[in-house]
């Protein structure tokens, strides 16, 4: 058998950062997360009926923002190609409703 020579890909792939509601909290960061083009949604690994989100950011950097409650509402006013910033801004408490007392994952999203 003949040895093979291996050559790089052309260009380098962007590097891809996946962002987690949960590891935000853990790390107890308040804050912008992310400023990117949105670029849609994909599949979450370990749950295939929900969402993750899809940015792009200015250097080319691929982010990857798993979802949440509160995020999923706010996405849906959000547009394939749109200029986005996502600030991460706690974990609150829902003061009424079925899940009264529960904690989620709050964020708060702009619009260039």
């Amino acid at each position: 058998m003949s040895e093979r020579v291996f050559k790089p890909l052309d260009g380098e792939l962007p590097p891809i950062t996946f962002i987690s509601a949960s590891k935000l909290a853990k790390e107890d960061f308040k804050g912008v997360v992310l400023e990117g083009e949105y670029k849609g949604t994909m599949a979450n690994k370990f749950s295939p009926d929900k969402p993750d989100y899809k940015f792009e950011k200015e250097d080319g950097t691929i982010v990857v923002v798993n979802q949440s409650g509160s995020l999923n509402n706010q996405m849906k006013k959000v547009e394939v190609g749109d200029y986005v910033q996502i600030s991460y801004l706690g974990q609150k408490k829902l003061t009424s409703g079925a899940f009264k007392g529960k904690t989620y994952h709050e964020f708060k999203i702009l619009r260039a």
